[in-house]
């Protein structure tokens, strides 16, 4: 697979991801390591067999981050608004379904891809995997506790009399 997709047959890896995939580089020590500073390519599909595996876990990451990003966005709005308990049991719904579909995104390793070849978990899926638990703890706290509301404790000037103007009054100079 290897030589069908890259200049180089003499290349003996690549670091493949869902997307795009990297190739190794020769380097000064006659030793084949991956240029993080190169750009990823995209795979030619009429090389690579993008397969329904392949097809499902890319779907799955894609609604993953639909989700979690929609939670994300409804947990820094709470600061300032106060949701219902409801919209705040969505929230923690949300958080776990997005655990559930980027769980299910791993089906990538199951690809003809790995299934021919060695693939192992690298740098972004071992990030996808601590983003995971992190939206399932927080899925599960969320669920677990809802936050009492505060209210706003405005001040009020109980010294001022009628005849002061207020800050937004402009006094009648006359």
């Amino acid at each position: 697979m290897v030589t069908e997709m890259t200049t180089n047959p003499d290349m003996p890896f690549l670091e493949v991801g869902m997307l795009t995939y990297r190739e190794a580089s020769l380097n000064d020590n006659d030793t084949w390591e991956i240029d993080y500073n190169q750009l990823c390519k995209y795979y030619n599909e009429d090389i690579v067999n993008i397969d329904g595996v392949w097809k499902f876990s890319k779907i799955m990451s894609f609604l993953a981050l639909v989700f979690a990003g929609a939670a994300v966005l409804l947990i820094w709005f709470s600061s300032c608004f106060t949701f219902s308990p409801n919209t705040w049991k969505w929230i923690g719904c949300e958080l776990l379904t997005a655990t559930i579909f980027k769980l299910l995104s791993y089906s990538w390793l199951a690809t003809s891809m790995c299934r021919y070849n060695s693939c192992s978990i690298s740098y972004g899926a071992r990030a996808d995997i601590v983003a995971c638990v992190t939206w399932f703890i927080s899925g599960v706290l969320v669920l677990l506790r809802y936050p009492s509301p505060k209210t706003a404790n405005t001040p009020t000037n109980t010294n001022a009399t009628p005849s002061e103007p207020s800050a937004l009054e402009i006094p009648n100079i006359t």
